[in-house]
């Protein structure tokens, strides 16, 4: 694993963003024109939001929704992303940013 997926998956943020510029990585990876990076948010309460460029859609989480717990809230932020522009990303790497440990594992 690189450094960022190790920081990422073992829940030691702190740690990692003081040892590795994820910004800077983020602006290389971008670079590539093969490479989509979208990100993600979710509340506990309210519902979802999803960026991608100057795109940015949220929604309401329905009242099945509302009872999940939270990183599966996250993931439902991955899904209405892919759902909303899948078709435009087909054929290149995705990079989705989350900023839930248990969602990304």
């Amino acid at each position: 694993l690189s450094m960022a997926q190790r920081c990422l998956l073992d829940g030691s943020e702190g740690s990692c963003f003081s040892a590795f510029n994820f910004q800077k990585y983020a602006q290389l990876r971008a670079n590539a024109d093969n490479i989509v990076q979208a990100a993600t948010d979710a509340s506990g309460e309210w519902g979802l939001g999803i960026w991608w460029g100057n795109e940015v859609r949220q929604r309401n989480y329905s009242a099945g929704e509302q009872v999940l717990p939270i990183y599966i809230k996250e993931l439902l932020g991955l899904q209405f992303a892919l759902e909303t522009w899948g078709a435009q990303w087909a054929g290149k790497q995705v990079l989705v940013w989350m900023d839930n440990a248990n969602a990304i594992t």
